[in-house]
């Protein structure tokens, strides 16, 4: 899993080139080159603290779903 650290204090973004994160949670389709897309705030303890899934409304979130989830 490669680690983007280049964004807000405090806040990382990781991606799964390999799909190993993908593939633990059922996100990655068997043969396909790309995960199903998905994002996740994940605290600093492993905790899930919020998700959006594709049919959440789209297969990404809104800025404005993001920044409340953070509550920034």
């Amino acid at each position: 899993m490669a680690s983007l650290d280049k964004t807000l204090p405090g806040i990382r973004l990781v991606s799964d080139p390999k799909f190993v994160v993908s593939d633990a949670w059922r996100r990655h389709i068997q043969g396909s080159d790309s995960p199903t897309p998905a994002t996740f705030i994940v605290s600093g303890t492993g905790t899930i603290e919020w998700q959006h899934l594709p049919g959440d409304g789209g297969d990404w979130p809104t800025y404005a779903e993001l920044t409340a989830a953070l509550s920034i």
